[in-house]
Order: C-alpha cells, then sequence, then structure tokens
C-alpha cells in the first residue's frame, strides 16, 4: 500500500482534496499541520565545516589512499531532511568539479548495522538516514580513495554514479547518451545493481509534443553505442555534462574499481532542510598515493583465480607506528577455496572458525586494479528487513557482503594474499595453511644512501623505492618489498628482478645475485645540512607540493607538475636546476619537519613534511 505523504506544501496538489479518502478521514489535516509547523520553522540549513580526519580525529591536509581517513561534516540547522556529498575532481574546461561519485551520507553506523543485520528499522531508509537534531550535527563520510568506472570488458569509461535516490538503495545511476539506428540518439541513464556491480537496466528519455521529457525502457543492442557523462558543478554555481569516451554495449557493462590518480579534489556537502532549502559548502584538498599499495601493485602482478585454490589462514593486520608497517594477527579463521575449470573467474568458498560457518564465492578479478567481490549465502527467512532490502529472487540468496583490493605475494616458500577492505579501511592476509608464516621486514630500516666500498655505486631506499646511481649517474628506479629474505624490485620500465640479502649489521647490507654475487655496501652517513631533505614537503595553503630524492627534485601545483630538476646542497642554500636548464639558489633552514625556503629577494616560503 501507498500512502500519499507531501512533506512539503508546494508538493501538495489541491485537487487531492476532492478525493473520497481525504474527505473521510483526517490524513490530509495532519499532512496539513506538517507544513504549518514547517512554515514556522522554515530555516535555511548551513554546512559549517568539512575537514579530513584520521581515525584518531586529527585533522589531516591531504587524503591518503589507504589512509585511514574519513570526511567529518558539520551541518546546523533545524528540520534538516539529509545531506548529500559529491567527491569532485577539480577541471579547467569548463571551469568546476567533475563529479565521481554523488550519495547521500549515512547515519554513522549504518555499515555495521547493516551488515549486523539490524531489526530496530521498519525500513532500509530509516536505518540509513542519520536522526538529526535540531542545531548541531556532526556526520563522517568515508575517504577510501576508490572510485568506479564502466567497462564492456574491452574499454573502460570513467561517469559520475549517482547513489542518492532514497527510494532505491540498491542501484545507482550513471547519465549517458545511447545511440542506435532504433532508437536514434537519446538521452539516458544506466541503472547499476551494486550487488553485482553491473548495468541491468537502461531507461530513455524522449520528448513528446509539449516538450515534456517521457521515460521508456531500452533494450540495448550490442553494437549500441553507450557515452557516459560526468556531471559537472560549474564555477558560476550551474551544472553542465561532459562527455568521459564511447563505447559499444557488447555483452553488457560492468563496474571496475580503481584509485584515485594524484591530483586536486574536492568534497562538496549539501545539507537541506524538509521544508526545501539548501547550503553547500566546497572542501579542496590533495589526494596522495600510498607508496604501499603502490609497491604491491608494482611488485604482485597479475594473478588468476585458480592461483587461489586450496586452504587459507586469514590473518587480521594491526599498523604499528614504530616499525611503519604492519603486525599481523592470526584470526582464527580458515578460507578454503575450490576452483572450476568452468567458472574461470570464480572459486566457491567455505569461511570456519570457533563459532563461523560461512559459504558463498568469490569472484577475481585482475585485469586493472586487482581485486575480489565476495558473496555469501544467506537465508532471506533468517533475515531481517535490512538483508531483504538487499535481495532480489535472482540473487539465489548470495549478497555482496565483502569488497578487496587484493595482492597475491608469491615466495619460494609461501605465498600470501594481501587483502584491504576501502569500505572498513581494514587490512589483512590470509597465508596457506601448513607453510610458514611470511617472514617480517628487518628490524632496522632499509631506508638510507647506501655505497660500495669504491663509491661508484648508490643504492638510495625509501621504505618501498629505490634509485640506483652509477658514479653519481641515476641509472635506475622503481619499488621494492621484502619477500622472505629477498628483495624483489620492479623497475619504473616493468623488470622485476629478485635478490637474496643479509644484513651483518645495521649500517651493512650484503646484496646477493641469482648467480651468487655478492655487493656489499655500507650506510652512508647523510650531510648534516641535507640530512632530512629527502620526502615530500607542502605549503602551508595545501596548492604547493616539493618532493625530494637525495639529488632531484619535482614541484607540483594544484597536483599538476610544474618542473622538475635536480639539486645540490652548498652550505646554506640548494641550488637548483631545472630540466629546462634554469639554475636558482635559494638559502634554507630545516627545524624537524619544517623546511624554509628564502628566495633572493628575501620571500620566505614554509613547508611541512608530509607523513
Amino acid at each position: 500500500m501507498a500512502i500519499y505523504a507531501p512533506f512539503r506544501a508546494d508538493m501538495l496538489n489541491p485537487n487531492y482534496a476532492q478525493l473520497q479518502f481525504a474527505s473521510a478521514c483526517d490524513w490530509l489535516n495532519l499532512v496539513s499541520g506538517l507544513h504549518q509547523v514547517q512554515k514556522a520553522k522554515l530555516t535555511r540549513p548551513d554546512v559549517t565545516r568539512v575537514r579530513l580526519i584520521d581515525r584518531g580525529g586529527n585533522k589531516n591536509t591531504e587524503l591518503r589512499i589507504a589512509g585511514g581517513q574519513s570526511f567529518e561534516i558539520t551541518v546546523q540547522g533545524d528540520n534538516i531532511l539529509w545531506t548529500v556529498v559529491e567527491f569532485t575532481q577539480r577541471i579547467e574546461n569548463p571551469p568546476g568539479y567533475a563529479v565521481y561519485a554523488r550519495s547521500f551520507v549515512p547515519d554513522v553506523g549504518y555499515n555495521e548495522r547493516k551488515k549486523n543485520a539490524a531489526e530496530e528499522a521498519a525500513e532500509l531508509i530509516d536505518l540509513m538516514m542519520p536522526q538529526y537534531a535540531d542545531g548541531k550535527n556532526v556526520l563522517k563520510w568515508p575517504a577510501a580513495g576508490i572510485h568506479y568506472r564502466l567497462t564492456n570488458g574491452e574499454q573502460v569509461c570513467g561517469a559520475t554514479l549517482d547513489y542518492s535516490d532514497p527510494t532505491d538503495v540498491r542501484h545507482c545511476v550513471i547519465p549517458i547518451i545511447h545511440t542506435h539506428p532504433s532508437v536514434g540518439q537519446v538521452s539516458a541513464k544506466l541503472s547499476v545493481d551494486t550487488n553485482w556491480l553491473k548495468v541491468d537496466g537502461i531507461t530513455g528519455y524522449a520528448p513528446t509534443s509539449s516538450g515534456v521529457m517521457v521515460p521508456f525502457d531500452i533494450n540495448p543492442s550490442r553494437d549500441a553505442q553507450i557515452t557516459p557523462y560526468y556531471i559537472v558543478e560549474t564555477d558560476d554555481g550551474g551544472r553542465t555534462f561532459l562527455p568521459a569516451g564511447t563505447m559499444t554495449f557488447n555483452r553488457g557493462l560492468r563496474l571496475l574499481p580503481f584509485f584515485y590518480d594524484a591530483g586536486t579534489y574536492a568534497l562538496i556537502a549539501e545539507a537541506e532542510s524538509i521544508g526545501g532549502s539548501s547550503a553547500r559548502k566546497v572542501f579542496s584538498f590533495p589526494v596522495k598515493s600510498s607508496e604501499k599499495l603502490a609497491q604491491w601493485t608494482a611488485v604482485a602482478g597479475k594473478f588468476k583465480a585458480e592461483d587461489l585454490a586450496g586452504t587459507w589462514d586469514w590473518e587480521i593486520a594491526v599498523y604499528n607506528a614504530v616499525k611503519k608497517d604492519y603486525d599481523y594477527q592470526r584470526s582464527g579463521l580458515t578460507w578454503k577455496f575450490d576452483y572450476d575449470p568452468k567458472c574461470p573467474a570464480a572459486l566457491d568458498f567455505e569461511l570456519k572458525g570457533k563459532d563461523t560457518a560461512v559459504t558463498g564465492f568469490t569472484l577475481v578479478d585482475t585485469r586493472y586494479l586487482p581485486h575480489m567481490n565476495v558473496f555469501t549465502k544467506v537465508d532471506p527467512k533468517k533475515t531481517s528487513t535490512v538483508i531483504e532490502s538487499f535481495l532480489n529472487p535472482e540473487d539465489e540468496g548470495f549478497a555482496r557482503t565483502d569488497f578487496f583490493i587484493a595482492f597475491l605475494l608469491k615466495g619460494e616458500k609461501q605465498a600470501q594474499l594481501v587483502l584491504w577492505d576501502p569500505t572498513t579501511e581494514m587490512m589483512s592476509r590470509a597465508v596457506r595453511t601448513g607453510q610458514p608464516p611470511p617472514a617480517t621486514r628487518p628490524t632496522v630500516s632499509l631506508a638510507g644512501d647506501w655505497t660500495n666500498a669504491s663509491g661508484s655505486l648508490v643504492q638510495v631506499l625509501t621504505d618501498n623505492s629505490y634509485q640506483t646511481y652509477r658514479n653519481e649517474q641515476l641509472v635506475d628506479k622503481g619499488m621494492y618489498l621484502i619477500n622472505e629474505g629477498s628483495i624483489v624490485t620492479k623497475s619504473a620500465e616493468g623488470r622485476v628482478d629478485t635478490e637474496k640479502f643479509a644484513m651483518p649489521d645495521a649500517d651493512t647490507l650484503v646484496i646477493i645475485s641469482a648467480t651468487g654475487k655478492e655487493t656489499v655496501l655500507k650506510r652512508k652517513a647523510a650531510a648534516p645540512a641535507a640530512s632530512g631533505l629527502a620526502g615530500s614537503w607542502m605549503s602551508a595553503n595545501g596548492r604547493v607540493v616539493i618532493v625530494l630524492t637525495r639529488t632531484t627534485y619535482e614541484n607540483r601545483v594544484n597536483g599538476q607538475l610544474a618542473e622538475s630538476g635536480s639539486y645540490k646542497v652548498d652550505g646554506d642554500k640548494i641550488v637548483t636546476t631545472s630540466a629546462a636548464g634554469k639554475t636558482e639558489a635559494q638559502r634554507f633552514s630545516l627545524a624537524g619537519d619544517t623546511l624554509t625556503l628564502v628566495a633572493e629577494g628575501g620571500r620566505q616560503s614554509i613547508y611541512k613534511r608530509q607523513k
């Protein structure tokens, strides 16, 4: 049964009063009374603050992929209906913000309550929406740094994904142009099933003779041309559309996850009252890629579902701030994956523990960003209305309960499957049952400059990247990781090498090649003036980032590379030489995590180290 409930006075159809239902009960009087109360308190809400915070509630200046962060949004006002956020990237043509995703801000405990199948809510939307109090409300929105793009199996296109329909929380929609001789070229929307991450419908819109746009269903052909769009919030307060590319419908369209690229982004938060008035705030921030995830992505490479067949012990990661790495603890759970060649991308699984017995299947996809979607078998008869709202008969009782970015790291004696859940920001790993636990990183950090006895070879290491210099010339660079007493490197050109290593003491590093040749390196003591320069440095306004290695620099403005080159330290001066041959000297001082540069004219610039 549906009840007519216009929650604002401007939505009330005056002809409703002529209906028999309206005259036979007091429903219309109740609705009119609500409108009178609204009229007396139709204040405009305000978004007073948006900020980026870490798990401890501390303010951050940049979004770090897999950084365990969230957006804290403070809204103020009476009779607030909802808050909508748009995750956007700054563009210049047209000037404005391209929207990647648009969604309601759910209640802080929504994900946990949904997963636990909470039964206190009669409707899913009641469970999802925050209970706004008159006055100040503080909301949170996860800042995972993941977005989705469309693929037809051969091509990939970006688009705006709109999750903001409160009547259908299972689907999101994507604006497109659909072109095919059967219907011509029409504006349309893709409907994406977020349980299966696939397009399950296309709605076209055609004008009538009176100019009214009428929706109609489109049954797409394989050769239909699909042009997804980004919604753009323009600087002049308007809204336009930006085509993201064109692809054929092919055998169907799905969503694939991607990390956000480094650059300048913004979260646009808009609060609306039940009276229809609204206010918004634009919060800009830079996105910084995760060196750890980039390291795993570079070295792990591709893997197939069949590589995971077998039994694995599941371990949960706890971040160790001293080691700047993860410690893993046994969860008491084991995964058993069964592979069927008839379904090459799928694995049936059992997850077992002391009080746990779960079955289902997982889909593995490593074409772009390697990931796993986990579908758990649930009994609809034993679930609450929350889970029922996400299940359709065609689901056959399978609900997508988990999503992991996945990296399979293969060693000589064992393999580990590293899993990151961007929704909960939880890191974990699975180790094949019966195999020795993975070797931990050295207790002494490898970060630093290392040189051979003659000084002709210098290795510059961070915690997960390297640069190789021969006779002071950069000859190689890339990412590395430690795996079972070996250093696995992947160069910028894509070459992968594995070499054994040993550390007789904290300042000696022995690299052992595949042929057994040993190269002994000693840790170099950094020059006092320049010992702490290597790293990333951000200006107070967040617009300028300087990235320094031992001898090179990059200047980035609003996330875009503005200049790069080499530098050297001469007393209290940094002398830079750009790629174009321009030389410039600036005085500098270093105090902990603060770098101060003074140009020739005396202009002072202060930068803080990014951690």
